[in-house]
């Protein structure tokens, strides 16, 4: 299993994430609440997960690769809630 291609998929998964995140809360259709905030970012965490497996998981993968490949997409989900806690700041 390719490390860069890991990282590549996760950074591009997370991106889109983030920009769903994002254009939810601009929208403003609801009252920006911290239950609101919280539910998006559990969305946000989910919709990367699942592109990430469907992207990644596509046959047979070992014990070894599953845990490397989780230990990465686990510290891209850290960062984007980060990004996402400060983004939410400005509400």
């Amino acid at each position: 299993m390719n490390i860069t291609y890991i990282h590549n998929t996760c950074k591009i998964q997370t991106r889109l994430a983030f920009i769903e995140y994002k254009r939810q809360l601009d929208v403003r259709l609801f009252p920006y609440t911290p239950d609101l905030n919280s539910n998006l970012q559990s969305q946000m965490i989910t919709d990367i997960n699942q592109g990430v497996i469907k992207t990644l998981y596509k046959g047979k993968v070992s014990e070894e690769q599953l845990k490397v490949s989780n230990s990465i997409l686990i510290s891209y989900c850290s960062l984007v809630l980060n990004v996402s806690n400060n983004y939410s700041k400005k509400f």
